[in-house]
C-alpha cells in the first residue's frame, strides 16, 4: 500500500476520532435511522456511542502495521470491540 493511501486512512481515522470526541464532550449524538427517522441520544448513552466510535476509529490505523502483526492486532481489536459492545449491552 502506498504512503498517500496510508495517510488517507489516517485522515479518515482522525475525522472519526474527532467526531467521537465531540460526542463524548457534548454528550449528544443525533443520527438518522432507516425506520425511526432522526434520533437524538443524550447523556451516558451518547458517551457510550462516542467511546465506541473511538474504538472504531482505531481500525484504519492498521495500515501502518507490519504484515506479521496484522493478524494478532486485528484479532485483539475485534475481541475488544465485541467485549465492549456486547459486554455493555448485556451488562446493563
Amino acid at each position: 500500500m502506498t504512503r498517500p493511501v496510508k495517510w488517507l486512512f489516517t485522515a479518515i481515522s482522525a475525522v472519526m476520532a474527532l467526531a467521537s470526541a465531540a460526542v463524548i464532550v457534548t454528550e449528544v449524538r443525533t443520527a438518522s435511522t432507516r425506520y425511526e427517522g432522526i434520533v437524538t441520544v443524550v447523556g451516558d448513552d451518547a458517551v457510550w456511542v462516542g467511546q465506541t466510535g473511538l474504538l472504531l476509529a482505531a481500525l484504519p490505523l492498521a495500515v501502518w502495521l507490519p504484515p506479521r502483526w496484522l493478524g494478532p492486532v486485528l484479532t485483539a481489536w475485534w475481541i475488544a470491540l465485541m467485549l465492549w459492545v456486547f459486554g455493555t449491552v448485556f451488562g446493563r
